[in-house]
């Protein structure tokens, strides 16, 4: 096998070869599952070619790729103009450079992948000399990948206090400790910091959270998927578009609603007053540690204060 370079041009569907290194002939969009080369092992440098930064990096990573030619690890550069793969792997609000290696379990662009990051999210420089400097690090760091003793990296925002006055926001460990609470019915909404439509259903969806506020065994929150990872493969494999809304029962099988727009999660710009009615009717028909439905709670002009202070804040 040999070390790979692929150089992928924003919005062309082509890899391009680099000073005569292997290209795949196959043309592709990275990382779509329908491309038919199979390595599962990749080493990406995420950059912005318009950064003096870009050159040296390249370089290095064509030097790693060089002294791992004997393994199968292909090495891709990705420029900040792709943002819908930087979205893809959560990198659209890192700092450049970032050099990730990622092992696909199963399928290349398919959920579940693991992700390893090289000093495991400190920011590298940006002179092109220190960069350099690092060569040698970063192909100690890609041994220790191909040889599988590298620690998985998981994106997590740092504990948030929530905007709102009920709705949970959580982050990735808080995430998983709470659909992994048996204890508790939780309710939780998937969105993203580019999903219009999830910024509605979110203010919809305080109003239940306010309403379930008093009622210790029911939970109400929300995680940006943005900024977190889901490394739960059955979880994860309930997100499938955004807004999401899981449903994790203390006894029982999770669920996925997406969009808010099937059965009793449905929601329209025209009928949002019967959004609150049809979650908490859902909570108590599933629940089987909730027995009846707090009454309703009564916005004040502080909370919908509160509430527009909040969706400003998200813009």
């Amino acid at each position: 096998c040999f070390g790979l370079v692929w150089i992928v041009a924003a919005g062309q569907n082509f890899l391009a070869p680099r000073n005569g290194v292997i290209h795949l002939p196959k043309m592709c969009d990275y990382p779509d599952p329908e491309c038919e080369y199979t390595i599962r092992d990749q080493v990406i440098l995420f950059t912005d070619r318009t950064q003096d930064f870009h050159a040296a990096c390249v370089a290095v990573l064509q030097a790693m790729a060089w002294k791992h030619a004997e393994n199968e690890i292909l090495h891709i550069t990705m420029d900040y103009s792709d943002m819908a793969t930087f979205r893809f792997f959560k990198m659209h609000d890192e700092q450049l450079p970032v050099f990730l290696a990622v092992h696909w379990e199963k399928e290349m662009g398919k959920h579940p992948f693991v992700k390893y990051r090289f000093q495991d999210g400190d920011a590298l420089p940006t002179v092109s000399a220190e960069l350099q400097q690092l060569q040698p690090a970063l192909i100690g760091w890609e041994s220790r990948f191909a040889s599988g003793q590298l620690v998985p990296w998981r994106k997590s925002e740092p504990h948030l206090a929530s905007r709102s006055v009920a709705t949970v926001h959580l982050n990735a460990s808080e995430f998983e400790d709470l659909y992994s609470n048996t204890s508790v019915d939780a309710l939780v909404l998937i969105s993203t910091d580019f999903c219009p439509s999830c910024k509605r259903v979110e203010r919809d969806l305080e109003q239940v959270a306010r309403r379930f506020a008093p009622v210790d065994s029911v939970v109400i929150g929300k995680l940006d998927f943005s900024h977190n990872d889901v490394v739960d493969e059955a979880v994860s494999n309930l997100i499938k578009g955004y807004p999401c809304i899981l449903f994790f029962p203390a006894e029982g099988t999770p669920r996925s609603f997406l969009g808010c727009d099937s059965m009793n999660f449905a929601w329209t710009d025209r009928d949002r007053t019967g959004f609150e009615d049809r979650v908490t009717n859902f909570l108590v028909l599933e629940s089987k540690v909730l027995q009846t439905p707090p009454p309703k709670y009564n916005a004040t002009f502080e909370d919908d204060t509160e509430l527009l202070d909040g969706a400003l804040g998200e813009l």
